[in-house]
């Protein structure tokens, strides 16, 4: 073998922290840009072509800093009432408030009610693979309530004189493309020449933004048990944004801190914080440039949310659900692994059952419709003269003006909430689950619900046979959004179940894994103050013993040093290891469990139990696409897990996984199917990958043998014991050695294995096992995870 020769990367120019019109510089993260290679992180989720053998785009995708031990508000100076307006009025001034709701950013307390067939007293159970529900006719013995919910809500859209009052043309009628053939159906919405705190960037498009199409919201909903002697204050709070880190999210905590202005009662708060993972919102991740006067907008908002969710707790009754629901989702690598479950809950009050509190709403879906599609949709010409002048005008013909990545959107998250708070004057929330690699509406062939042609959505597991799909575009992402809302409130009016009474317990466990992603370790290195690329607040890593244990005594932190990577000439954090956390909380029949990522659904939901025969070939596919994934994938008789999380809860029908929860860790993965490109091709010769997986030093070769790929699990391997290196097969052949490590360490920061985006935006090839280790720890799971869930029969309507 010749000698490996790193090729010289093109120059990258570090930006100090000096601001831009409001922002953080924009840094382009440009690794090896020689080789046309850019860091992870990237800005697609998704790619709506086939898989076939060739790469396809996709997304990447908080604590309270306590011990982990609980305790809550005394009731008696925690619960008040706020006066508000409710969702569908207007408002010009925007402290915590939006043009569809009150001025001060308060929940609504006086509702229009849903209907519900149960009354107040029965309970029901529900099954959550049919969907179905059958009543108990157990009755409570009348109204004595000792669950305490209250919630609030903010818009988070950024303001331009000091409101969001130019979104009130939007708000006061109906939304935009959600009936067939809407002559607005392809408007991006509200255009804005300037914002108020500056240039603010989109998560997942382009470092400037000029249309909102529909809203974006901060919402928290809070339980408490009045008989709960530690008086613990469980707050749920979401944000339609693209990912929340860790210390980012403490940002929000100290706000919430100094609005209640009540030392005592937050000491009993106990936070869950959670990213819709929106795609077309203010960038919050560091892609292009995080607006640190939006960031800290953002964070006021989400606390005045939080803050509204304590004031307001009051004696309620809890109605929730669970069914199988899939109108709008697919999943887009394979194995196609979809979990359907539509958890539903809502509160509402138990002095007057007709005033709901909250509507939640828990599913495992990309709100990204439209990515890759809005280069159809282009800006006025007047619109355009103003883009060009600033040199803002997106163009591929010189002439017009493409909106793709300058828009602001919540995707269907916000279409739902919109409904629902429509339906109910109340707060709604959408927390996301297991997304990763990945359950997105890209590849789902939606269909007409309304109109001529409209067909009834059903669990939308199949596509009916005189149905009109919608196509791509704003319409498509309407009609999703407005029947995932649909569907909540009809199965939450179907004999639900009702709960007036605790537990409400929550508990948090930190945990470390390494960032085998040097992607990771790059963007986390601290240019003066802040963090080169990822997050708003800088990061603390850590160097961990490769072997374990990893825990507070054996993990040193690197007080954010960095040192000169000599291969990418870039630095990079001393520290390979992250500390991440979990938490696993109760509220009454709901247990629930986070993920700090977007974790794939073998690992939350488990492998189908027909999974081995794929059964019409659901989970692979068929024909050339089948070939090629069987390939490029583990196929059924190889597919390992360390098992799933569900299975950890104890038995219920409403076991939640929340993904992107408490921090963002990028796709949180089975180890064995973490594949990492093998770059021997590029710094040695072409044809060197090929020799190498002849002698068995890597492992695969993609189905149109245009890769190679080292498995993770080699690669863990021979990180953690180097003295393998010396063994063969890496012994036998000269340059072997160096030439595998040098693909365990820079692979996911040149390429990507064919269809495996995925890796390029994980933390590493331990944080699936990793996670789900404090799953088990966390839960006090001690018997033999299961990889198979009994009661999983997954089907993916896009690639039947």
């Amino acid at each position: 073998m010749a000698k490996l020769v790193y090729p010289s990367p093109s120059v990258f120019t570090l930006a100090n922290a000096a601001r831009a019109r409001g922002a953080r510089a924009t840094l382009p993260l440009a690794l090896l840009v020689s080789l046309g290679v850019s860091l992870g992180l990237s800005a697609g989720c998704g790619d709506d072509s086939v898989a076939t053998g060739t790469a396809s785009d996709s997304d990447s995708d908080d604590t309270t800093g306590e011990d982990g031990t609980t305790a809550g508000p005394d009731t008696t100076g925690s619960v008040s009432t706020s006066s508000t307006q409710g969702p569908g009025t207007t408002a010009s001034e925007t402290t915590g408030s939006s043009s569809e709701g009150g001025t001060d950013g308060s929940s609504s307390t006086t509702a229009t009610p849903t209907s519900s067939s149960t009354s107040p007293g029965t309970t029901t159970t529900g099954d959550t693979e049919s969907g179905t529900e059958t009543e108990s006719g157990t009755e409570t013995g009348g109204l004595q309530s000792t669950l305490l919910v209250g919630a609030g809500w903010a818009t988070l859209l950024p303001e331009v004189e000091g409101s969001t009052a130019y979104f009130d043309v939007i708000a006061q009628q109906p939304p935009l493309a959600l009936e067939p053939g809407d002559p607005n159906a392809d408007s991006p919405g509200v255009f804005v020449e300037s914002w108020d705190v500056g240039a603010i960037a989109i998560g997942n498009g382009f470092p400037s933004s000029h249309w909102v199409h529909d809203e974006i919201r901060a919402g928290a909903v809070a339980f408490q048990d009045a008989e709960d002697p530690l008086e613990t204050i469980v707050v749920m709070a979401m944000a339609d944004v693209y990912m929340l880190f860790r210390d980012d999210i403490t940002v929000i905590h100290d706000k919430v801190k100094a609005l209640l202005d009540d030392d005592a009662t937050y000491d009993k708060l106990r936070f869950v914080v959670s990213a819709t993972h929106n795609h077309m919102g203010p960038d919050t991740s560091g892609l292009d440039a995080i607006n640190d006067e939006y960031y800290e907008y953002l964070a006021d908002q989400m606390a005045i949310a939080i803050v509204d969710a304590v004031k307001t707790l009051q004696p309620a009754i809890v109605r929730t659900t669970a069914s199988n629901y899939q109108f709008g989702l697919a999943d887009q690598n394979a194995p196609y692994l979809v979990d359907p479950t539509l958890h539903s809950l809502q509160a509402v009050s138990e002095e007057n059952p007709d005033e709901v509190i909250a509507t939640v709403v828990q599913w495992q879906n990309h709100p990204e419709t439209v990515l890759g599609w809005s280069k159809n949709v282009f800006a006025s010409d007047g619109e355009a003269e103003y883009l060009k002048s600033i040199d803002e005008c997106y163009t591929e013909d010189d002439e017009n003006c493409y909106i793709e990545g300058q828009y602001i959107s919540a995707g269907f998250a916000g279409y739902m909430a919109r409904h629902i708070m429509e339906v109910t004057d109340a707060p709604a929330l959408y927390f996301n689950g297991g997304v990763g690699a990945m359950m997105s509406p890209l590849r789902y062939p939606a269909w007409e619900t309304e109109g001529p042609d409209g067909v009834d959505p059903g669990d939308g597991d199949v596509f009916p046979d005189d149905a009109v799909e919608t196509g791509k575009g704003f319409h498509k992402l309407a009609v999703i959004g407005w029947e995932l809302g649909e569907r909540v409130l009809a199965d939450l009016a179907d004999a639900p179940d009702e709960f007036m009474e605790g537990p409400v317990e929550f508990s948090e466990k930190t945990f470390y894994t390494r960032l085998s992603n040097v992607q990771f370790r790059v963007g986390l290195t601290v240019i003066g103050d802040d963090p080169l690329q990822i997050g708003y607040q800088k990061r603390m890593l850590y160097t961990c013993p490769p072997m374990g244990p990893k825990d507070d005594e054996t993990c040193v932190p690197d007080d954010y040093a960095s040192e000169l990577d000599a291969v990418l000439n870039l630095p990079k954090r001393v520290g390979d290891h992250a500390q991440t956390a979990l938490v696993h909380a109760r509220v009454g029949p709901i247990e629930l469990i986070t993920a700090p990522g977007e974790v794939v659904t073998e690992l939350t939901h488990g492998l189908p139990s027909d999974f081995a025969e794929d059964p019409d070939e659901v989970y692979y596919g068929s024909g050339a696409l089948r070939d090629a994934n069987l390939v490029n994938h583990l196929p059924p008789d190889l597919y390992e897990t360390p098992g799933y999380a569900r299975q950890a809860l104890e038995d219920g029908d409403y076991r939640w996984v929340l993904g992107l929860a408490q921090d963002s860790g990028g796709y949180i993965l089975a180890p064995a199917h973490y594949r990492i490109l093998c770059v021997a091709d590029i710094f040695v010769a072409p044809g060197t990958c090929a020799a190498l997986l002849g002698a068995g030093v890597i492992d695969y070769a993609s189905f149109d043998g245009s890769t190679y790929a080292v498995a993770g699990a080699r690669c863990k391997a021979i990180t953690e014991d180097p003295a393998l290196l010396t063994q063969p097969p890496y012994s036998l052949i000269p340059g072997a050695a160096e030439a595998v490590v040098a693909s365990c360490e820079y692979g996911v920061a040149i390429g990507e294995f064919s269809s495996h985006y995925e890796e390029t935006n994980s933390m590493g090839w331990d944080s699936g096992s990793d996670w789900l280790n404090a799953v088990w720890d966390i839960t006090e799971f001690n018997q033999d995870p299961q990889q198979v869930n009994p009661d999983f029969i997954g089907k993916n309507v896009a690639n039947l």
